[in-house]
């Protein structure tokens, strides 16, 4: 780095060397953000770039490339087709804080002379968001977990004195209906029906809560498969109400079978559930590359509620008009989430929804 033979390592500026191959092009290369070196075939410093110089310095940066082995590596550059060399390393800056520098030496020769071209950058700011992202995660992991523990706890002692009220209230009904008159017997009949309603929502808020927690290692799922075993297990309640599935040709992915089987289940109870009195329910399955449609002829509703339904305990109606716990949706979108995709609802109105699976995760080809 600062001897050879006895006499200082000297460099030569890119505005000098043959980087570009004209003076307009050599100039625009010295000022780039970036530290461009001209490297020999034996991985020594030829010429670099005014942000080298800012990066590490002229005196200096030979022996940065030599501790983070860029330099033994750069002499290793010798297959038919090599793949980049990338190195990292930390730089103590004169006056300043130390960085955290990347280079990457290009694979290919610059000229016949065997020289390469490296290019460096300080990821000093990249490093810290990464440290600060990791740590966010396992934050966020570490509270999952214990709003996980949490919510079980909760359930639990939230269902016994349930279970007291279902209990004394069945008592009360069996000993004392006869005697109530008919605003009692209105009012036992409310009483028990609310607290078994509370009792299914602790229940579903608790799988909801365990859908991350819980999760199993992704495996190959042929998601058609895993559709028609959802049908198969509904097929008594479809033809109770004269309803019927139809499942297309849906793609393998890499989940989690039984939270893919839940959310097909939950899809298909959604629409059998909201179908419409005019006409027979038709549910359709069908796949457009990643997409996958779950689209039913029931009732639909407003677009303005698209995203209102996925959220918890989220009703567009009145308990009266439909059963239920208000969370199946909500679960259906945890699960796509748990798998790092995306669930949607595209509905109109008396004309039924099409909920549309996109099994790519976003920034994935």
């Amino acid at each position: 780095m600062f001897e050879r033979q006895g006499r200082m390592k000297t460099h030569v500026d890119l505005t000098k060397a043959t980087i570009v191959g004209n003076e307009f092009g050599n100039a625009i290369v010295d000022r780039l953000p970036v530290g461009i070196l001209l490297l020999s075939p034996g991985g020594e410093v030829v010429a670099l770039n005014r942000s080298a110089k800012r990066l590490i310095g002229p005196e200096a940066v030979d022996g940065w490339l030599r501790d983070v082995g860029a330099a033994d590596a750069v002499a290793a550059l010798s297959a038919e087709h090599p793949a980049p060399v990338t190195r990292e390393g930390s730089h103590e800056r004169a006056g300043g804080p130390s960085a955290l520098l990347r280079v990457v030496v290009s694979a290919e020769r610059l000229d016949d002379s065997g020289r390469f071209v490296a290019v460096i950058e300080d990821i000093t700011e990249e490093n810290r968001r990464r440290v600060m992202m990791t740590r966010e995660a396992d934050e966020l992991r570490r509270s999952n977990l214990e709003l996980e523990s949490f919510a079980a706890l909760a359930a639990h002692d939230l269902q016994e004195p349930l279970r007291k009220i279902h209990a004394f209230g069945d008592l009360l009904s069996a000993d004392c209906g006869d005697r109530l008159d008919e605003r009692g017997r209105l009012l036992l009949d409310r009483l028990l029906g609310a607290s078994r309603r509370m009792s299914r929502r602790i229940e579903a808020l608790l799988a909801y809560a365990r859908l991350h927690g819980d999760a199993a290692p992704p495996v190959r799922v042929d998601l058609t498969t895993v559709a028609e075993a959802a049908r198969s297990r509904l097929r008594q309640r479809l033809e109770e109400v004269g309803g019927t599935v139809d499942v297309g040709q849906l793609p393998v992915v890499a989940g989690i079978p039984t939270k893919l089987e839940q959310l097909f289940d939950n899809l298909f109870s959604n629409a059998i559930k909201y179908r419409s009195a005019h006409r027979a329910l038709h549910v359709t399955v069908r796949a457009e590359g990643t997409t996958v449609e779950v689209a039913d002829n029931g009732i639909g509703f407003d677009p303005e509620y698209a995203e209102r339904v996925f959220a918890p305990f989220a009703r567009l109606h009145a308990h009266s008009d439909y059963e239920g716990t208000g969370i199946g949706l909500a679960i259906c979108r945890r699960i796509a989430e748990v798998h790092g995709w995306t669930l949607t609802a595209h509905p109109t109105p008396d004309e039924g929804t099409q909920f549309r699976l996109e099994t790519t995760p976003p920034g994935h080809p």
